[in-house]
C-alpha cells in the first residue's frame, strides 16, 4: 500500500513537474513568437462606422478567378478590376455600389482582406465621397499612412480623406479596414479648390511589362519596366474630368498640353504654371516621413486649378517609411532609378525650388511636425483598436525619429564644395546634391569678396567634380572659401586644398 501510495505521489511529482516546464517553455515561446500563439481575434469594433458588402454567388467567383490570376503574375493588372455589383449597408443605410479590386501590388489580395474601390451612384455619399476606397491597414504601414495624411493636411497640401472603418464582407466581420476618398470634384470642393483636372501618369503597361517580368524572374526595379515601354517618356496622361466644370473641355486641354510641355522638361511652363510653394512643401513632408513611394513619377497625382492656373500636388501612398532620401533619388545617378531621377530633377534642379524645399526641410526637422498627431487622443485610440486586432505594430514615433535623425545627416553632408589651388587660380566643384554659391574666399587675413556671387548646381553621386576656375590677384598659400547651401541662411567655409 505505501509502495503504492509513493508511485502514485512520484507520478503527480513528475507531472507537475513537467506542466511546469511545460508552461514555461510556452511562456518563452510566446514571448519569442507571439504571433503563434497570440491570435488576435476579430471582435467587434468601436469604430464609429461600418461597411457591410453582399455580393452574389457569381461574382464572389468572378473576384476569386481575378484573385487567382493577380497572384499569378505577381501583379494586379486592369484585367482584374472589373466592376461587380453588390449590395452594401453603410451604416445603417442600404446602398447599391459596384466594387472592384483596387492597388497594384499583390499585397491587397494577399490575405483574407481583399481591397476595393466603392462606387455608389453619382447622387449617394459616404464619407463625403460618392467613390472611395477600402484596403488592409497593413498595405498603407497601418497608422503610419493615417499620420501622413494629417500632417500633409496640417501644411495645406491637398490630400485624400483617411480614416478606417470596421468591414464586413458576405456576413464574414473582416475587422478594421483603412477608408479613403477618392480623386473627384467632391475631394477638392472639402478643401475649398475648384474643381478642375487632375492628372496622372497611366500605369497599365508598365505594369504589364512588370508582371512579364514576373512570369520570366528577372529583376527590374520598379518603375522602369522590363522593355521601357510604360516609362515616363512613353507612357499617356489619364485625366480625371469633371464635367461641371464651366468651359471643361478647354481647360483639361489646356492642362494636358502644359503638363506634356513640362514633363518635356519645359522650364517656361514649371515657372508660370506650377505652384513652387506648395510643391516644395509637398516634397518636404514628404521626405521627413520616408514616403518616397508617394513621390515617384507614376505615383503622383496633378491637380490643375482653373483659378489660379497651377498645378498642385495631391499627397496620397506614403505607403511605407523608407528610410532612403527623395533628393538622393534625384541625383542617384543609377540607371535603373533612370525614370524617378529624370521626373525629380524636373524639380530639383530648379533653384527656386530647391531653395524653398531646403528650407521646409530644416523647418520641419528642428520643430517635429508630426509630434502633435501622435500625442493626440484620435491618435491613441486608433492605436488602441489596431493593437485589439493586430498585435503590437511599430513604434511610429521612434522609427520616425530614426529617419528624421538620418536626415541631418543627409542635410548637413561632410564635404559639399571642394575648393583646390593650381597656379594662382582656384578651382571649385559642387559634390552634392545641393545648390550652393560661393561667396568669397579668404587669403591669409585678406578676405575677397565676389562682385556676383557664383552659383554651383547640384551634381549626380556617379559623376566626377566638375570644377570652375576663379582668378585670385595673390598667391595662394592657405586660404578658405566661403559658401551657402541655397536655402540656408548658414555661411560655411571649406580650405583651400593643393591641386596636386
Amino acid at each position: 500500500m505505501k509502495n503504492r501510495v509513493l508511485i502514485i505521489l512520484i507520478i503527480a511529482l513528475a507531472s507537475s513537474s513537467i506542466t511546469y516546464l511545460l508552461h514555461n517553455r510556452i511562456v518563452q515561446l510566446r514571448l519569442a513568437i507571439p504571433q503563434l500563439f497570440d491570435k488576435h481575434q476579430i471582435q467587434e469594433s468601436s469604430l464609429s462606422n461600418r461597411i457591410k458588402i453582399n455580393v452574389k454567388d457569381k461574382d464572389l467567383s468572378k473576384l476569386e478567378s481575378y484573385r487567382s490570376e493577380a497572384l499569378k503574375n505577381g501583379t494586379i493588372l486592369s484585367e482584374s478590376k472589373e466592376y461587380i455589383k453588390a449590395d452594401l449597408l453603410l451604416n445603417d443605410v442600404e446602398l447599391n455600389a459596384k466594387i472592384r479590386f483596387k492597388g497594384d501590388n499583390v499585397d491587397h489580395i494577399d490575405s483574407d482582406k481583399w481591397s476595393f474601390r466603392v462606387k455608389l451612384k453619382s447622387s449617394d455619399h459616404f464619407f463625403n465621397n460618392n467613390t472611395f476606397s477600402i484596403q488592409h491597414p497593413k498595405t498603407r504601414s497601418y497608422l503610419y499612412e493615417w499620420a501622413l495624411h494629417k500632417t500633409l493636411a496640417s501644411q495645406q497640401i491637398l490630400t485624400t480623406d483617411y480614416d478606417f472603418v470596421q468591414v464586413f464582407f458576405n456576413g464574414t466581420n473582416k475587422g478594421i479596414y483603412a477608408i479613403e476618398d477618392h480623386f473627384t470634384e467632391f475631394m477638392l470642393k472639402k478643401q475649398n479648390r475648384t474643381p478642375g483636372p487632375i492628372i496622372r501618369f497611366n500605369e497599365d503597361v508598365l505594369w504589364q511589362e512588370e508582371a512579364k517580368q514576373y512570369d520570366y524572374r528577372i529583376f527590374v526595379t520598379e518603375g522602369s519596366g522590363y522593355n521601357d515601354t510604360g516609362s515616363i517618356w512613353k507612357t499617356p496622361l489619364e485625366i480625371y474630368s469633371f464635367k461641371m466644370i464651366e468651359n471643361s473641355d478647354s481647360i483639361e486641354k489646356e492642362a494636358i498640353d502644359l503638363f506634356y510641355s513640362f514633363v518635356k522638361g519645359n522650364k517656361a511652363v514649371f515657372n508660370q504654371h506650377f505652384d513652387k510653394d506648395l510643391w516644395a512643401k509637398y516634397f518636404s513632408v514628404m521626405e521627413i516621413f520616408g514616403a518616397k513611394h508617394g513621390a515617384n513619377w507614376h505615383n503622383l497625382r496633378f491637380y490643375f486649378n482653373p483659378q489660379t492656373k497651377k498645378f498642385e500636388p495631391i499627397g496620397f501612398d506614403g505607403s511605407t517609411l523608407d528610410h532612403g532620401s527623395i533628393l538622393h533619388a534625384a541625383y542617384s545617378g543609377i540607371p535603373a532609378n533612370a525614370h524617378d531621377e529624370y521626373f525629380l530633377r524636373l524639380f530639383f534642379d530648379d533653384l527656386e525650388f530647391s531653395t524653398r524645399y531646403l528650407s521646409y526641410i530644416h523647418q520641419f526637422l528642428n520643430s517635429n511636425i508630426y509630434d502633435s498627431i501622435l500625442i493626440s487622443p484620435e491618435y491613441l485610440n486608433l492605436k488602441q483598436h489596431f493593437e485589439d486586432e493586430f498585435g503590437r505594430t511599430n513604434d511610429l514615433a521612434s522609427d520616425l525619429q530614426f529617419h528624421q535623425n538620418a536626415l541631418q545627416e543627409v542635410y548637413n553632408p561632410v564635404k559639399p564644395l571642394y575648393a583646390l589651388e593650381k597656379e594662382q587660380k582656384i578651382l571649385l566643384a559642387n559634390s552634392y546634391s545641393l545648390h550652393l554659391e560661393v561667396i568669397s574666399y579668404t587669403i591669409k587675413n585678406d578676405t575677397f569678396r565676389l562682385d556676383t556671387p557664383l552659383h554651383l548646381a547640384p551634381t549626380s553621386k556617379k559623376t566626377f567634380n566638375q570644377y570652375v576656375e576663379i582668378d585670385c590677384p595673390v598667391k595662394i598659400k592657405k586660404g578658405a572659401v566661403q559658401y551657402k547651401i541655397l536655402g540656408l541662411d548658414s555661411v560655411f567655409n571649406t580650405s583651400i586644398e593643393n591641386y596636386y
